[in-house]
């Protein structure tokens, strides 16, 4: 009798521990599969002031997506202007291999472009939060 009721009780315990498993085992093979596929790139949005860090460490592309007029009355130096239509035309004149720092004309704007360059194979793009307002470095007019 004891050894029926130990095989019973095993059974019960074995299936408590299937039931209890399962579920996690679905759930951990559902997050595999919906893991994002291209892990290499990405984008951040970042302060003025990490940005100001940044430029001082690595070699950047400085892309400026503010209307002309406003570039030319004061710009991060080293910064290209080029429009966010045209951008999208010319991103592949770039290096994708450096890292690319957006100064968008707005935040909405600049992570639609960086989303969009990281599909475009960039490795690493990063948005300056508020633009040029809040660029803590030198500005130039040149």
């Amino acid at each position: 009798m004891d050894s029926s009721k130990t095989k019973e009780k095993n059974r019960i315990f074995i299936k408590t521990v299937l039931l209890l498993l399962l579920p996690a085992l679905v759930l951990l093979v559902v997050g595999i599969l919906l893991l994002p596929k291209d892990l290499g790139g990405h984008y951040l949005k970042i302060s003025g002031q990490e940005a100001e860090i940044l430029l001082d460490v690595e070699d950047t592309n400085i892309i400026d997506m503010r209307p002309k007029e406003q570039f030319e009355q004061n710009r991060i130096p080293q910064s290209i202007n080029v429009s966010f239509d045209e951008l999208k035309e010319r991103y592949h004149t770039l290096d994708t291999r450096k890292v690319t720092v957006l100064v968008p004309q707005s935040d909405s704007e600049g992570e639609e472009m960086a989303k969009f360059l990281v599909e475009q194979g960039f490795s690493e793009v990063y948005i300056i939060k508020g633009g040029i307002d809040s660029w803590t470095g030198e500005l130039g007019d040149e």
